[in-house]
């Protein structure tokens, strides 16, 4: 495999995928001439080596050739992976570049959709295919790009920060789970130590009944006695000693008990026995006997209660239940196992979070074996150091999508200022070109007509800029209103483009592009203000005065640039509202309106997530 490698080289993989790009562009020219010649004649015998009499068709045609760019796709992809695996060594820098063209041809389903450009090439749905042989050439220049990037960097840094992201996006998951799953281990657990309590009240008040049975039986032949002797007063003596140890066991634990419930009969059996020990005391065994009764009736009440309560208790804590909190947990571990995986795909980005998902997991397997043993209490104690090692793991990997974040956004500030700068430029010429044609155009002049829809592709590229833009400010969370105003922009443009591909260079269409112009100055000198400071402060970061002086610069670019997006939705809506003919809306004016809602959601929207992001990083007022 290194021997291919070297032979070929990766640069062999570009060539592959660049002349593709021709091939594929040429599917939209219509099919080549049929071919109509026929065999001279039929053979006696027919077979396989036969040549058909049936003329092909244009679809099957067409569809072949785009079988081809198909078949050449997947060999790229094959190629791609081939030598990213032989260069590791060699030349990882190639090799993850390779992986990157590939990861990007993979989730973009480019062969995918190379396949259904062939099935509906073979219906001769030319509309439909020729839209998806757009958007695959897009994305096979896009592909292009990426193999062919100097930047290389850059490209990685952003991947990396995409792939902590989704790890982030996964860990989130499986914190809500463990925490759904820690509370409800807390409720048995507590339930649990409910039924211990309950446990050993029983066994305390089962002792209490059997010596309070015990002390009626040997008071009731003395309170026979119509009179006592020597002998019989020692007995009611030593009998008045026992019943007071047992009233005061029982005061005791009806004192325990004395945190939000009632322990009626207890205080009544006390009472009751302090009665019987008065009596004894002045050698009354007689009158001794009915409270000594009464004791132990309230006695075994109280027991009756507590059994069943006990009872109840443990119906809550079935087998069946630490069965499902056990599954569950398995569930949630396996889950942590792939994010733990997928942390472990980071390198040294994920490292230290690495090490906190494996001890959440293993403090996971402890709950689960907790749960198999029926020990609520301790699969909760497991949970809790789980879900602690869980968010300390996500607190890691946020604080390192914010560091490689903050590292591109120099770059990002760069390549913004730039696609901005380009988008000026582009607008300025066609909107001077949209002028000059305007009259012939007015006049009815085809070459002017002509003329003004092929401007709509200049326009376009100023729209596709805008869209390019938005993905890589907000993948590096580089501003916060700043892809509404793109989209604003983008929308335009667009709106722009549309009207140019129908010829229309009315003043309006002028007047539109100015704003444009005027909307793409004033967001370049917000971006040049703008500071590359962090989107936001870290919990373990700690910046100086300089940080938090860019911030506030950061801030205040922040409002400017939503100052802009409201004047300008501001000043459409007076426009919009200053064309309604009468109280009904026409479509036109109510897709305006509908799109002027949008534009109004998404200033509200940034101007919320400002103030949540942003409020900490002000100075506070004394």
């Amino acid at each position: 495999m290194r021997g291919d490698a070297r032979r070929f080289g990766w640069r062999s993989v570009l060539v592959i995928g660049i002349l593709s790009f021709p091939l594929a562009a040429t599917l939209a020219d219509g099919p080549a001439p049929a071919k109509t010649e026929k065999s001279d004649a039929k053979s006696p015998t027919s077979g396989l080596g036969q040549r058909s009499d049936r003329e092909v068709g244009p679809g099957e045609q067409l569809s072949f050739r785009q079988s081809e760019v198909t078949a050449e796709m997947s060999e790229l992809e094959q190629r791609m992976f081939r030598l990213s695996e032989s260069l590791k060594l060699l030349e990882p820098e190639n090799s993850s570049r390779l992986m990157l063209g590939l990861k990007y041809a993979r989730e973009e389903l480019i062969l995918n959709q190379m396949r259904e450009t062939q099935a509906a090439l073979a219906k001769l749905s030319l509309k439909n295919a020729a839209d998806e042989q757009k958007q695959l050439l897009a994305k096979l220049e896009r592909l292009q790009q990426l193999l062919l990037s100097t930047d290389l960097d850059f490209e990685m840094k952003l991947e990396r920060l995409r792939q902590i992201r989704e790890v982030l996006r996964k860990l989130d998951t499986v914190i809500k789970e463990e925490a759904r799953e820690e509370k409800q281990s807390k409720e048995a657990a507590q339930r649990e130590k409910e039924l211990a309590d309950l446990a050993n009240r029983r066994a305390a008040l089962e002792k209490l009944v059997k010596e309070q049975t015990e002390h009626v039986e040997r008071n009731t032949p003395l309170a026979k006695q119509n009179t006592l002797n020597d002998q019989d007063r020692e007995a009611v003596s030593k009998l008045s000693a026992a019943q007071e140890t047992t009233r005061q066991a029982t005061a005791s634990l009806a004192a325990e008990l004395q945190n939000g419930e009632s322990p009626k009969n207890l205080a009544a059996a006390a009472e009751s026995m302090q009665s019987a020990v008065d009596s004894l005391g002045k050698s009354q065994p007689r009158e001794a006997l009915p409270p000594m009764q009464q004791a132990l009736d309230s006695l075994k009440k109280e027991l009756e209660q507590v059994t069943k309560e006990e009872a109840a208790k443990k119906a809550q804590l079935t087998p069946e239940k630490f069965a499902e909190m056990r599954k569950d947990q398995e569930a949630n571990r396996r889950t942590n196992e792939d994010v733990s995986e997928m942390t472990r795909a980071l390198g040294s980005n994920g490292a230290a979070a690495l090490a906190e998902l494996l001890r959440a997991g293993g403090n996971m397997g402890g709950a689960e074996s907790a749960f198999g043993k029926l020990q609520a209490g301790q699969g909760n104690g497991e949970q809790g150091r789980s879900l602690a090692a869980l968010k300390y793991a996500q607190e890691l990997l946020a604080e390192e999508a914010e560091r490689l974040a903050r590292q591109l956004r120099q770059e990002v500030k760069k390549r913004v200022i730039d696609g901005l700068t380009a988008m000026l430029e582009e607008q300025i010429v066609v909107r001077g070109r949209t002028v000059t044609l305007a009259k012939g155009v007015k006049d009815g002049s085809r070459q002017a007509l002509n003329a003004v829809t092929g401007l709509a592709k200049r326009e376009e590229k100023i729209t596709d800029l805008a869209q390019e833009l938005i993905n890589v400010v907000e993948e590096t969370e580089f501003g916060i209103a700043l892809p509404a105003a793109l989209a604003a922009v983008r929308d335009a443009t667009e709106a722009v483009q549309t009207s140019l591909a129908e010829g229309d260079a009315s003043d309006e269409i002028v007047a539109a592009e100015k704003q444009i112009e005027a909307d793409l100055k004033t967001m370049l000198d917000i971006v040049n203000e703008m500071s590359d400071a962090n989107s936001k402060s870290g919990k373990r970061r700690r910046g100086g005065m300089e940080d938090e002086r860019k911030e506030q610069n950061r801030i205040i670019s922040e409002l400017k640039m939503i100052r802009l997006l409201q004047t300008r939705t501001q000043q459409n809506t007076t426009d919009v509202d200053a064309k309604r003919a009468s109280a009904a809306l026409s479509p036109a004016i109510r897709k305006r309106i509908e799109e002027l809602e949008g534009r109004q959601e998404d200033i509200r929207d940034a101007t919320e997530r400002l103030a949540t992001e942003r409020a900490d990083d002000l100075p506070q007022q004394p």
